[in-house]
Formats: structure tokens, sequence, C-alpha cells
């Protein structure tokens, strides 16, 4: 189901040839945010951010509809989709961030015996958080080197 979903940015990241520059930068984001994340989580993530990022997401899926049906200046769309990949590539690495801290919070229960730990739940929503990075880096390198 994700492959099948990922095909349109494979294909777009393809056309505009950034799908190499986007997985290597995917790959380097994700390394030093689980790094952060894994090692400086409690000081960087103080609270639990994951509720508001995920209503930040909610209003940014809405603010695309509404954009994609009143926006019709070529010029307008191309910078609306920019900027609105940006700010969803924020939210992804800040996302991803989070569920490091946790993961390592999860870690440490599971050396007391408190919890059993479920690695494909964890693994899964690494990979997914992974995934929405690497087609954000594709919508913007490629909108960029199609603006070229």
């Amino acid at each position: 189901m994700l492959g099948i979903l990922l095909i349109p940015t494979i294909w777009f990241g393809r056309l505009t040839n950034v799908v190499a520059l986007a997985g290597m930068l995917t790959i380097l984001i994700t390394i030093v945010v689980g790094y952060l994340g894994y090692h400086y989580g409690d000081e960087i993530v103080i609270f639990d951010w994951d509720k508001y990022l995920n209503y930040m997401l909610f209003i940014l899926i809405i603010i695309i509809v509404i954009g994609s049906v009143i926006i019709k200046d070529i010029q307008t769309i191309y910078m609306f989709y920019i900027i609105i990949s940006i700010l969803l590539l924020i939210i992804f690495v800040l996302l991803l961030l989070s569920n490091h801290k946790l993961l390592k919070k999860n870690a440490d229960k599971c050396i007391d015996g408190q919890v059993v730990p479920n690695y494909p739940v964890e693994s899964f929503s690494i990979v997914i958080k992974m995934l929405n990075i690497f087609q954000e880096l594709i919508r913007i390198l490629g909108l960029f080197n199609s603006k070229r």
C-alpha cells in the first residue's frame, strides 16, 4: 500500500531528476534527527507536541484543498505548494524527533522489565515519517528543479 501511494511522487522525482538527492537527504535527516531525539530528546521535546503537530497537519490539509480550488495563477500555485511542502517537511521532522524521544523512553522501560517491546509498531511509525519526509523533499526539490 505504501509503495502504491509513493508511485506518483517517485515519477515526479524521476521526471525532475531529484530522487537520489531526496533519498540521500532523507537518510541524513533521519540519522541526525534520530541522534538528537534519542540522546537529547528530553531537552528538545519538553512537552508532548504530537497532538499539536497532528492538528497542524489537519489544518494544512484543509488549506491545501481550499488553496487548490481558489488559487488560479500558476506562479501563486507554485509558491503555495513550495510553502506548504516546507511546512509539511518541518512538521514531519518534528514528529520524527518526538518519535525517537518516545523510542528512548520505551527502551528505558524495557530494561526494567515494565514493558514488552512492540518493535513492528515502533519501526512502522519511523518508516512512515521517513517516507513522508522523502515525499516532501522530492516535492520541494522537484518544484525547484522544474522552475529552472
